[in-house]
């Protein structure tokens, strides 16, 4: 790593932007998913990534091409494999950047333990869910696979470790956040999963907290695109800058809450999360305006908010559009009117939910953006004056009696 502005390699930074959009996309997946009602199309978890191209029978894979809610779920699953390995890749990318030699190898072994252990977990699952299949094991006799767990577990324990210890390094809080991102990507699919097992016994209530947590894992994904990219020199860091940092801060938080209520009002509509969803959602609309307001109209912070807080503006108005025609298309023929799964109707429930992921990253960026330097106290305007004043001190300075003697020894 050549570059001193940049806490990780370049490529490193594309690959968290790469894989952020990747998981946007998975986002659209399960937000389909829950739209279709097709969470529970296919019982059996897990299954390999390549199970509806090989090891399926006929029949399930005839499913998967005539079935639109047999082909979501599974597409669902499938790229949530794709994106668990990018992950993978981005924490043992950073995991290198570790300047403390040994610690590098140690935190990268730990990050390769607890893939390996997951892995093992999956692969008992599946091998239970063969004699599931051909009838020589019930359901009620799963058990846990504890070996792969336990592996997992130990590996986690030594990455998280040696990340913690390594937080005052350059990049460890980045570092720390490629080890959470992959922990909390491996929660979400035992989430998923989790939800398949339990539906017979808990029903749906789990699809409420996969969702949920699918935005927390957006969120550490978002962290980790943001401080992987390159640092440039900041703007003033006045007190202006540091109450809108604030502010940001108290706004992506207030989002995210409206983003949970928007999720329990997609699986669990009850009389008080609809309030509370549309309640959050008036004052989360109304400080949005008002920060974006305030930011570009002060000089120090409006170059910083730049073109997230256009792309909040715009994000914003759909939103609103959506949350509406969303309302409409539910409630519009009446509170106990039967909701039909039209065209329409699917389209703008999806959209209204991923903008409202959409507005929750970029909320957070904004935040991250404006967030107070490390170094500020090098970047305030007092040490810039004090620069200036020591490069005074050491030149001469002359007196128009002297540059006029200095002219005529040059007229000389």
């Amino acid at each position: 790593m050549t570059d001193p502005s940049r806490t990780v390699p370049r490529w490193l930074h594309v690959w968290a932007v790469a894989t952020l959009v990747a998981t946007f996309f998975l986002l659209a997946l399960g937000q389909l998913v829950t739209s279709f009602a097709a969470g529970m199309a296919d019982p059996l978890w897990p299954t390999e990534p390549w199970y509806v191209f090989s090891t399926a029978t006929p029949a399930e894979k005839d499913r998967f091409r005539g079935e639109s809610a047999y082909f979501l779920e599974h597409s669902h699953r499938i790229f949530a494999y794709t994106v668990g390995g990018l992950m993978g890749v981005l924490a043992l990318g950073l995991a290198v950047t570790e300047p403390r030699r040994r610690a590098r190898w140690v935190v990268f072994g730990g990050l390769l333990v607890l893939i390996a252990g997951f892995a093992g977990f999956h692969y008992e699952m599946i091998a239970q869910n063969k004699l599931i299949v051909a009838g020589t094991l019930s359901r009620a006799d799963i058990r846990v696979p504890l070996p792969g767990v336990s592996v997992a577990l130990i590996g986690l324990a030594v990455a998280l470790a040696v990340g913690v210890s390594g937080l005052h390094t350059r990049g460890g809080t980045l570092r720390l956040l490629g080890t959470l991102v992959l922990v909390a990507v491996m929660i979400q699919g035992l989430l998923g999963g989790v939800r398949v097992l339990l539906n017979e016994l808990i029903g749906p209530d789990l699809a409420k907290i996969h969702g949920i947590f699918a935005q927390v894992v957006f969120g550490l994904l978002t962290a980790v695109a943001m401080l992987s990219v390159r640092t440039t020199a900041p703007d003033r860091d006045g007190p202006e800058s540091r109450k809108f940092a604030r502010w940001s801060a108290i706004l992506a938080a207030l989002i995210f809450v409206q983003v949970v209520f928007g999720a329990f009002v997609r699986h669990d509509p009850t009389p008080l999360t609809q309030r509370l969803h549309m309640l959050t959602a008036f004052v989360a609309a109304a400080l949005a305006v008002w920060f974006l307001h305030a930011a570009f109209a002060t000089p120090d912070v409006r170059t910083r908010v730049s073109a997230f807080g256009w792309a909040l503006s715009a994000l914003l108005v759909l939103q609103v559009y959506l949350g509406v025609e969303a309302w409409l298309a539910k409630f519009g023929g009446g509170l106990f009117a039967e909701v039909k799964l039209t065209p329409h109707y699917i389209t703008i429930r999806t959209l209204h939910a991923l903008v409202g992921s959409g507005l929750w990253a970029v909320a957070l960026a904004l935040a991250l953006r404006l967030r107070k330097p490390a170094n500020a106290s090098s970047n305030t305007l007092e040490p810039n004056v004090s620069g200036r004043a020591n490069a005074g001190a050491q030149a001469p300075v002359r007196t128009p009696e002297v540059a006029v003697s200095h002219l005529r020894g040059d007229a000389r």
